[in-house]
């Protein structure tokens, strides 16, 4: 069997309760426009799934942990369309200057999307 024909194992999600903050790294690359979410420090080995346009999850090739997010396009495209990133941006070290002017970019109908979406994941029932 080829193996390309190989099924890929479903990626393991880590849990949120299970992240320690002190660990996790948040980078930009204003170059490349890249956002790097590490949950576990970086220097973990791991390959790239893109999961949504411009959105990878970063998967340990041996375990099938994910252990950290990327995101192309981070300003140009993401947080226009999903201003919700904006507090990414923030934790990532992205100067207020920028994140104000990228914030003029978000149309108040998309950001009133984004409050709407907030509230209601955060209103929703803890599921075990």
């Amino acid at each position: 069997m080829d193996p390309l024909d190989r099924p890929v194992p479903e990626p393991k999600m880590p849990r949120s309760e299970d992240l320690d903050p002190r660990l996790m790294v948040v980078s930009y690359d204003d170059v490349s426009d890249t956002l790097m979410l590490h949950f576990f420090g970086q220097g973990r080995p791991a390959v790239s799934m893109e999961v949504r346009n411009g959105f990878f999850l970063r998967v340990d090739p041996e375990t099938h942990q994910v252990v950290g997010v990327q995101v192309e396009a981070f300003l140009s495209r993401a947080v226009i369309e999903d201003p919700e990133l904006l507090e990414v941006a923030e934790a990532a070290g992205i100067p207020e200057q920028t994140i104000q002017r990228i914030r003029r970019r978000i149309t108040p109908d998309a950001m009133k999307a984004a409050a709407a979406s907030t509230l209601l994941r955060r209103l929703q029932p803890a599921t075990t």
